[in-house]
């Protein structure tokens, strides 16, 4: 058994091993990175994927990168830990252990400060093992969404567009000054707004657009299909969710309401971002 660096030959094997990993407790899904395993690293410009091998066989994977953020009112170099799964025939073994070791040791090296990583609701193997290596519960997170489901009418003051080249610095002053004094916060010039747009696959000046009133830039927001870089496949629910599900189904019968997708299904999630 041995850690090494995956590399692009790696693609499928890690698909497969990745499609066995699902996830969730309300929603149990499985995300698989397609068609480029590596897709979903790439929006970070400096990144690591590592995978563990048995007999030339790959059993498990985590991934890591590096970012710049805004902590204590200072710009800082943090660490991101994210994508870790193992084969489920070899968990219990301490093989994400070493892998998350693995990462911390490349932050460390790289000059990061702290490294963070983000866990579902509900995943407690997941809580259990990054509270044995040490993490702390930072803040839980609500993530706000919306379920597409009908066209609606938008009225607005001023004038919708695409963002051009000649934006950029002051979209990049807009984000800064709306995020200021949160912490965690990536603070952006125009040359990095650029660059996240080239290396993010599917996303680009045509996913983001910007509000013009008196020619002047007053608000920006893009939208990144994640579909582009990971399927998410329903494979159960809670019995919450399925009792959900059939109280939305009947009131479905008086007026339109969203559709709860069922086992099989392929959701399509747009992530908002810039804001």
């Amino acid at each position: 058994m041995y850690i090494r660096e995956a590399t692009v030959a790696d693609n499928a094997e890690l698909m497969e091993l990745q499609a066995k990993c699902p996830q969730g407790t309300t929603i149990i899904v499985s995300t698989v990175n397609t068609p480029d395993f590596f897709a979903r690293a790439k929006v970070y410009e400096d990144y690591k994927v590592y995978v563990i091998s048995e007999d030339n066989h790959i059993i498990a994977s985590a991934a890591c990168a590096l970012r710049k953020a805004i902590i204590n009112n200072k710009v800082e170099k943090i660490g991101h830990e994210f994508q870790a799964f193992v084969d489920p025939r070899y968990r219990g073994k301490r093989i994400a252990g070493q892998l998350h070791q693995t990462r911390e040791e490349y932050l460390k090296k790289q000059g990061a400060v702290l490294s963070y990583g983000l866990i579902i609701e509900g995943n407690s193997p997941s809580m259990r093992h990054v509270e044995r290596q040490g993490f702390k519960l930072y803040h839980t997170l609500v993530m706000p969404s919306i379920a597409v489901f009908k066209e609606m009418a938008i009225t607005h003051k001023g004038k919708i567009r695409n963002i051009v080249p000649e934006d950029l610095p002051v979209v990049a002053k807009l984000v800064n000054d709306t995020w200021q004094g949160y912490e965690f916060y990536e603070p952006m010039t125009s040359e990095e707004f650029n660059r996240l747009m080239a290396r993010t696959p599917g996303y680009g000046s045509d996913n983001v657009f910007v509000l013009e009133k008196d020619d002047e830039i007053m608000a920006c927001l893009g939208f990144w299909d994640w579909s582009r870089v990971t399927k998410v496949t329903v494979k159960a629910f809670s019995l919450k969710m399925r009792a959900m599900a059939l109280f939305l189904n009947g009131i479905r019968v008086f007026r339109p309401m969203p559709h709860i997708p069922r086992p099989g299904d392929v959701l399509k999630q747009i992530v908002l971002t810039p804001v």
